[in-house]
């Protein structure tokens, strides 16, 4: 995974948090379809999580 970009409204700065998290850890781009992520209804919407 090279320098990972995103365009877009709310929530795209936590998803390149996620990748950035990912890239630092040594993580492919296959590793990301394994990911457990945290959801918080109060805080996120169902369709970010």
């Amino acid at each position: 995974m090279l320098v990972p970009q995103a365009v877009g409204e709310a929530g795209v700065d936590n998803r390149i948090d996620v990748l950035a998290t990912a890239l630092h850890h040594g993580a492919t781009v296959p590793d990301l379809a394994e990911l457990e992520l945290a959801y918080a209804s109060p805080f996120a919407s169902a369709r970010r999580a």
